[in-house]
């Protein structure tokens, strides 16, 4: 009796349009729980929208689906719903070892194919400790040993995706212990990393931001913005 329901429903159920923004494990699913997870909390109260999630999810998607389609990236499902458990623990109790826990965690979803020494888009196509040096502009890079420090660092990297900043950093251009610094008038380089060069966290609009756990609003292209009165 069971099968034959099965069977007489079927058409209905195989024509059903599924959205992959609520399939647990897809790209899409990801990438609209990870940059709306930051904001979600912040903007419910006043039923706000934010254009800085929206940005950051499309270019979330882009990145990652182009990378899988021209196989220069691996997807993996099960890492991504690891990795959203992982955010969440990191918004309710925002820290630079929940921060670091969840940028390792979130680099298993999407993983680079590229070998040292082969041509790059962005740093995610590299394997695992290479960094994509020389991106600029459209001009591809090449996956290489990070950068030591007093080194040149100047390269593109993508801005408005929290996931993808994220995922960048899992493979930065400078060794691990250095940051590529900014000063004003002055070349980059890469720099030995002190506290004060990690943002702190719920921080007001204007200051320097990664994320949107680091703000009291929301992170957008790498500053604070307020959200609904938040500061």
């Amino acid at each position: 009796m069971k099968l034959l329901m099965f069977l007489l429903l079927w058409p209905t159920l195989a024509s059903a349009k599924v959205d992959p923004k609520t399939v647990p494990g897809t790209v899409k699913w990801l990438c609209q729980n990870f940059e709306k997870g930051f904001d979600e909390a912040k903007i419910a109260k006043c039923k706000a929208t934010s254009k800085a999630s929206d940005k950051a999810y499309h270019q979330c998607l882009e990145v990652v689906n182009s990378g899988v389609g021209q196989k220069r990236l691996q997807f993996f499902g099960p890492a991504a719903e690891k990795c959203i458990a992982a955010q969440k623990s990191y918004t309710q109790k925002p820290g630079k070892d929940s921060r670091n826990a969840m940028r390792d965690i979130c680099a298993t979803a999407v993983k680079g194919s590229k070998a040292k020494g082969e041509t790059c888009e962005s740093p995610l196509d590299c394997l695992d400790g290479l960094a994509c040096l020389g991106v600029k502009g459209a001009s591809a890079g090449k996956c290489a040993t990070p950068l030591a420090e007093g080194e040149a660092c100047d390269t593109d990297l993508l801005g408005a995706s929290s996931y993808i900043g994220l995922l960048q950093e899992a493979h930065a251009i400078c060794a691990p212990g250095l940051f590529c610094s900014e000063t004003l008038g002055k070349p980059r380089v890469c720099t030995a990393e002190s506290k004060s060069d990690d943002p702190a966290f719920h921080q007001s609009a204007g200051a320097a931001c990664r994320d949107s756990g680091q703000c009291k609003g929301v992170c957008d292209s790498g500053k604070c913005k307020a959200v609904c009165g938040s500061g």
